[in-house]
């Protein structure tokens, strides 16, 4: 991302995030009745494979004080690979991977980490997910889905033949030759990039992105082109950033919120 990392978020800190959806959503107010506030997916804010130490904690008082099942929230990284198989293991939450291109010299050049941890790597720690994943009596099998994240760059990674590539690198690098189990195990999503000044990319065309969705889905893979939602207030995918005087107004607004005693619910 284009946003220098400020700080790490404490555990309180992000529970806080999804306490304040349940008050927003009146959840509290609804029990013992089905919740409104049903699925939680950490992104956005950061990598949270960088956090784990707070990470850890977080998630674990969202499933054991706030009963969330660990399928219904999702870990989404973008591959920080020694800790991707304890996702399965410690936390047995759902994993979303940010891909976004399909060969090692395209998604390093987009994305820095792919040269620490190229996509063979990647892959084989998205595989050990699964392996564990299946093996967590708390979730089981039915819940292994994995859902890998493809923002589409105009003339960068859209192409028929980027299509056909990654179909071709999710069979071979996860192992599956079964047509049925790479259905029901892996998914890829779409994402229609939403610039900002001085990004550098633009949208590929709406119809560019309906022709490589079809090749996918035609190679044997669930995709779907994710719908944009936050555009009037830069918070759809790819806009999560702010200006410095932005940062240094959250910075200033964060002094009092310095610990748990200040927790801004009442």
């Amino acid at each position: 991302g284009t946003q220098k990392l400020l700080r790490n978020l404490e555990p309180w800190e992000i529970v806080a995030q999804v306490l304040h959806g349940m008050r927003t959503a009146n959840d509290f107010a609804s029990q013992p009745n089905p919740r409104t506030l049903t699925n939680i997916v950490l992104m956005g804010q950061g990598e949270p494979l960088h956090n784990w130490r707070n990470l850890v904690p977080a998630i674990q008082t969202l499933t054991d004080q706030l009963h969330f099942h660990p399928s219904k929230i999702t870990l989404s990284t973008s591959g920080i690979a020694p800790l991707i198989p304890r996702i399965a293991s410690d936390l047995g939450v759902s994993l979303a991977v940010s891909l976004h291109a399909t060969n090692d010299a395209l998604r390093s050049r987009i994305m820095p980490v792919n040269k620490q941890y190229p996509l063979a790597v990647l892959m084989e720690s998205v595989r050990e997910y699964m392996r564990l994943h299946a093996l967590n009596a708390r979730v089981g099998k039915r819940h292994k889905r994995v859902t890998f994240e493809y923002v589409m760059l105009r003339g960068v990674n859209d192409s028929l033949q980027e299509a056909e590539a990654l179909v071709r690198l999710l069979k071979k690098g996860l192992k599956i030759g079964d047509a049925r189990e790479l259905r029901s195990v892996v998914h890829v999503n779409l994402i229609p990039f939403h610039g900002w000044e001085g990004s550098g990319y633009a949208c590929s065309h709406e119809e560019d992105i309906e022709a490589f969705r079809k090749i996918v889905v035609d190679g044997g893979v669930n995709c779907h082109v994710r719908t944009s939602r936050g555009l009037d207030v830069l918070g759809a995918c790819g806009q999560l950033r702010s200006s410095d005087v932005m940062k240094a107004v959250a910075l200033k607004r964060m002094e009092p919120l310095s610990s748990p005693n200040s927790f801004p619910f009442k």
